[in-house]
C-alpha cells in the first residue's frame, strides 16, 4: 500500500474525522427504513398473548382508563402491574385508532426499534467508539432475526427491549464522566 492510502484509512478510522457522524447518522436511518420496511410490508401479528393484552387493554378502556380499579378487578393469575405499559399503549392505539389499532401499535413498536438504535449509537459513542465502527455494525441490526421478527407482533418484546437498551444507556452515561 502506498503512502496515500494508509494516511486515507487512519484518517478515517481516526475519531475527528468530519464525516464520521454524518455517515452514522445516515447507515442508522438506512437501517432503519430497512427493518420498518420489512415489517410494515408483512404487517402484523397476534399470538395468544396479543389476545390476552387486547382484553385488558379492553377492560382499562371500559374502566375509563382507572388503573386503579383496573388493578383491583384483576381477574388473571399474572398480576397486571407487570404489564402495564403494554396494556396501556394497546389502549391508547385502541382508543385512538379503532379497529387500525394493531397497525398503530406496530408503528409504536418500530419508533421504539428507531430509538433503540439511536440509543445503542449514543452508548457506543460514550465509549468512545469511533462513529464509522458503529455505522458498519449497523447492517448486522438489519440481519437480525429480533429486528426482523419482534416488531410486527402486539407483544412486549420491543418495548421491553427498549426499556433495557435505555437502562444500559443511564447505567453507561452514570459511569462514564465525561
Amino acid at each position: 500500500m502506498n503512502s496515500y492510502t494508509l494516511h486515507f484509512i487512519k484518517k478515517t478510522f481516526s475519531s475527528q474525522w468530519e464525516y464520521g457522524s454524518k455517515i452514522l447518522y445516515l447507515s442508522i436511518l438506512i437501517s432503519f427504513s430497512l427493518i420498518a420496511y420489512y415489517n410494515l410490508d408483512f404487517g402484523f401479528l397476534m399470538s395468544s398473548d396479543s389476545y390476552g393484552y387486547a382484553g385488558w387493554a379492553d377492560d382499562l378502556i371500559k374502566l375509563d382508563f382507572n388503573l386503579f380499579n383496573y388493578y383491583s378487578q384483576s381477574t388473571s393469575d399474572n398480576p397486571n402491574y407487570i404489564y402495564t405499559i403494554p396494556v396501556l399503549l394497546i389502549s391508547l392505539s385502541k382508543f385512538f385508532f379503532g379497529t387500525e389499532w394493531q397497525y398503530a401499535f406496530m408503528i409504536i413498536n418500530l419508533i421504539l426499534v428507531f430509538f433503540s438504535l439511536v440509543i445503542f449509537s449514543k452508548s457506543l459513542l460514550i465509549l468512545k467508539v469511533r462513529p464509522l465502527i458503529i455505522s458498519l455494525a449497523m447492517p448486522l441490526f438489519v440481519l437480525s432475526v429480533d429486528l426482523m421478527v419482534w416488531p410486527k407482533y402486539i407483544l412486549t418484546d420491543t418495548i421491553f427491549s427498549f426499556m433495557v437498551m435505555i437502562l444500559i444507556y443511564v447505567i453507561i452515561k452514570g459511569i462514564i464522566k465525561e
